[in-house]
């Protein structure tokens, strides 16, 4: 599997929600965070931020590396364009 071309689709940006698109992100997958509202959505986007920034400044990553990490996440509300990019494709 081409994980630089997979896109895999998360539900919900809660706590665990981001927790699994960063990890995802990290593993070099691109991820389509998606919730019900902008509200929980652009708070899962700020954690993950916040983490990877953390991360930056104990050194245990580099801030380019941070910034590709993130920009591979997507935040979305629209549960079709979830299902369009996310779906097994033949």
């Amino acid at each position: 599997m081409d994980r630089n071309h997979t896109v895999t689709a998360v539900t919900g940006a809660g706590t665990m929600g981001a927790g699994i698109a960063q990890v995802l992100a990290s593993a070099g997958y691109d991820v389509r965070l998606w919730d019900l509202s902008e509200e929980p959505l652009n708070g899962g986007v700020d954690r993950i931020r916040k983490r990877l920034n953390r991360q930056v400044e104990k050194g245990r990553l580099n801030r380019k590396e941070a910034d590709r990490i993130f920009s591979r996440i997507r935040p979305t509300t629209r549960m079709d364009e979830r299902r369009a990019e996310a779906s097994p494709r033949k």
